[in-house]
């Protein structure tokens, strides 16, 4: 900071170190208060990224393990994290060192999420805890019982939105921690909620979809069950075509997912004339001109998608609904592609309400993994079909850019028009206007890079992999127990991997002993 200020003062003159602080808060302190950066789950961020790429700092949490499907929260200047020890970290988003630690009686399993100098995260422990952010002091706690949280929580109209394993679904108020109304189900809630227009949508084990009214807890529509075994680790992502807004689902499959992958290969190669009974047939197709097709075959194929999955429930992950009605829209052309049996990838809803997704074709030059055949394009909700893309670096894509289903699992963010392609070992950018496919960090089969530490020798590329949050120029990046800060723009040598040591960083308050009523 004291380097900043004093180039600020070389710039333009000898100005007060109050007036420079507010000049640079919108930059410095930027926020990602909620996943994916906004409480509709979008995926798409203003901004701009490009390269070189230099990790400015990396920190890994010695003996802790952080779940998969976590992503790091800012405020203020702070990395809010928190980890399957119980403990939640705030550290200095700048350089990574640790401030302070909350200790909980229980699992974080999800990101916790920032608004109004509070940071409110679930634990397992049946507490859903709000600390200042300043220093980590609980503000308040509300207990909700035996088996507590593994979503992540939502904040809007200065309330918290949040379900339970227990099944309850709670809104609080923000600053007090007072109860406003909860709706009981017979199932536990395991997927975070989201917001649009005075209405919050979440999925809950039952597999149905549910609209409630934000101020009062009212039922507006309730889905019949989607085909899957759950919607977990994600949310509802929503989408607005022309004052209309959609809400999607993604789910894992109900077949076990070689099976899937199997059926649904075999449906589109068949379609196209290819014997798909070695891999080297697959092999010599992708690396062929045919492999790029045309908008005819295009349409032909998503023909059949759609036509399959009218008679096979079995293959369907991809669920749209009207976000006022409740009504389901079409099947979407989308077969599964996710990782390790896990829910689907989340798409990107673009601006003018058009969805980017992976999907399985046999068409585009996208395929290198395990299990080929997948693409990228943009999907109109409206005409139910998907536009190609296509990048352009040959046959294939770039070692470490792009990886295919199977235990693969990538997530996507669209900054400007960069769209980051995320994995848990590696993160790449396609820039949407010249089709230029590049990697940023990492390296496969590894954690952004880096070894496997010791104490989680079993983690592997599953469900829901490699979240981040983007701030300014800055990538900060969850992966297995670390944090990269990649900073866009830099050059040098990168950051040394430092550990944090549970036992060094100050415990700031104690929770509330674990209370659990007798059944």
């Amino acid at each position: 900071m004291e380097k900043i200020i004093i180039e600020v003062r070389r710039m333009f003159g000898n100005l007060d170190r109050a007036v420079i602080f507010l000049l640079l808060s919108g930059v410095l302190f930027a926020d990602w208060g909620t996943l994916r950066g906004s409480i509709d789950r979008r995926g798409f961020v203003k901004g701009e990224l490009r390269p070189p790429f230099r990790a400015v700092w990396v920190r890994h949490f010695e003996g802790e393990k952080i779940s998969s499907c976590v992503e790091p929260i800012i405020g203020e200047g702070k990395l809010f994290i928190g980890t399957q020890n119980g403990n939640l970290y705030a550290l200095d988003a700048q350089n990574g060192q640790p401030l302070w630690r909350f200790k909980a009686n229980g699992a974080f399993l999800h990101s916790l999420a920032f608004s109004s100098g509070l940071t409110v995260a679930g634990s397992t422990d049946g507490h859903l805890y709000a600390l200042d952010c300043k220093n980590g002091k609980t503000k308040w706690s509300f207990f909700v019982g035996r088996g507590g949280f593994s979503s992540s929580p939502l904040i809007a109209e200065n309330k918290v939105f949040i379900g339970s394993r227990n099944g309850k679904f709670i809104a609080l108020d923000l600053k007090t921690g007072r109860l406003l109304w909860s709706v009981e189900l017979p199932v536990p809630i395991r997927q975070t909620a989201s917001y649009w227009n005075g209405r919050v949508f979440f999925v809950a084990e039952d597999m149905r979809v549910r609209c409630l009214d934000a101020g009062k807890g009212k039922l507006l529509w309730e889905s019949e069950p989607l085909t899957g075994q759950t919607a977990r680790d994600y949310y509802p992502i929503i989408a607005e075509v022309n004052g209309r807004a959609f809400v999607i689902i993604r789910t894992n499959p109900v077949l076990n997912m070689a099976r899937l992958i199997a059926q649904d290969r075999h449906l589109i190669c068949e379609s196209a004339g290819i014997d798909d009974s070695d891999w080297r047939n697959l092999d010599d197709w992708i690396k062929s001109e045919k492999a790029m097709g045309n908008p005819e075959l295009w349409e032909k194929e998503q023909e059949l998608i759609v036509r399959y999955l009218d008679s096979h429930p079995e293959a369907r992950s991809f669920f749209i609904f009207d976000a006022e009605s409740g009504k389901q829209m079409p099947f979407p052309p989308i077969l599964w592609t996710g990782g390790c049996q896990g829910v689907g990838n989340m798409p990107v809803a673009l601006g003018n309400g058009s969805l980017l997704v992976m999907y399985r074709s046999v068409y585009g030059n996208w395929n290198l993994g395990v299990a080929p055949l997948v693409s990228l394009g943009i999907l109109d909700i409206v005409k139910n079909r998907i536009t190609s893309l296509f990048h352009t670096n040959g046959a294939q894509p770039p070692w470490n850019t792009f990886w295919g289903t199977a235990d693969e699992s990538q997530n996507f963010l669209l900054v400007g028009e960069t769209l980051l392609i995320i994995h848990q070992g590696t993160i790449s950018g396609f820039d949407l206007n010249s089709g230029n496919l590049f990697p940023i960090w990492g390296e496969r089969d590894t954690w952004g890079g880096f070894r496997n530490p010791p104490w989680a020798r079993n983690e592997w590329h599953g469900p829901a992999r490699g979240g981040v949050a983007v701030v300014g120029n800055r990538i900060y990046w969850q992966t297995e127990s670390r944090i990269i800060c990649l900073e866009a723009g830099a050059e040098g040598e990168p950051a040394k991997d430092l550990g944090i040591k549970e036992e060094s960083v100050q415990i700031t308050s104690s929770p509330p002993k674990a209370v659990f009523p007798s059944q």
